[in-house]
């Protein structure tokens, strides 16, 4: 269960983020509120899968899955562009949550 908390979590985050580009440097009213809803969501759902899971693992799959899901997003959907580079960067972050994955404590 904390698993799926943490995933929807992951979501919950990047939809907030997609919701603050599309209100314009806040000037938008909607968006604006959605992405406030979204990220209040996202730290309601954290806080029980950080009393489940180790707070090392939690926070490396939050934060890397979200990096990676909104350049993905980005690039899927806003057209930006992403250099060899910046695919380089995303490659490094799904490896980190891995292998901080793998070495995490068992038991949880």
């Amino acid at each position: 269960m904390a698993w799926l908390l943490l995933g929807m979590a992951v979501v919950a985050e990047a939809g907030g983020t997609v919701l603050l580009k599309q209100s314009r440097g806040m000037t938008r009213v909607g968006p604006a509120l959605g992405m406030l809803a979204c990220y209040g969501l996202t730290l309601a759902l954290l806080a029980p899968a950080v009393e489940r899971l180790p707070i090392s693992v939690v926070y490396a799959v939050w934060a890397g899955l979200g990096v990676v899901s909104v350049a993905l997003i980005g690039v899927c959907f806003f057209k930006e562009s992403l250099p060899a580079a910046g695919w380089a960067g995303v490659a490094l972050i799904l490896a980190g949550v891995v292998v901080l994955n793998l070495s995490a404590p068992k038991g949880h």
